[in-house]
């Protein structure tokens, strides 16, 4: 039986085969649209805008700045749910002890109520 350790990097895997695949998708469709606008643009236009949007590598570094920026912040909102999970340092539960039958809870009879 695999471990969660195996079920979770065939799935990491899994997701990153995806993401190549559609990020292939977008190269392709950027290099398509690329392609239309350099025909449909007018020489003036394209000079304007060159003038007005940052290059690819501007763009691209800002965009992957503000990934970082978030990417950094979802890890420290993790250690803070895991921190406010386990304040004095214990470990969640494993799964073995989660798996475990639980007792039934023994309840005393309630006695029967007389009406008068």
């Amino acid at each position: 039986m695999p471990t969660i350790t195996e079920i979770t990097s065939r799935f990491e895997d899994q997701v990153i085969d995806a993401l190549k695949a559609g990020q292939d998708a977008v190269v392709e469709t950027v290099r398509n649209v690329a392609g239309t606008v350099e025909r449909v643009l007018p020489p003036q236009a394209k000079d304007g805008l060159a003038i007005t949007l940052p290059t690819a590598k501007e763009a691209a570094d800002k965009a992957f700045g503000f990934a970082e920026r978030v990417l950094g912040t979802q890890h420290e909102f993790v250690n803070k749910v895991i921190t406010a999970w386990s304040p004095t340092g214990t470990k969640a539960p494993s799964a073995k002890a989660t798996t475990a039958k639980a007792k039934p809870a023994v309840t005393e009879p309630k006695p029967a109520s007389s009406a008068t």
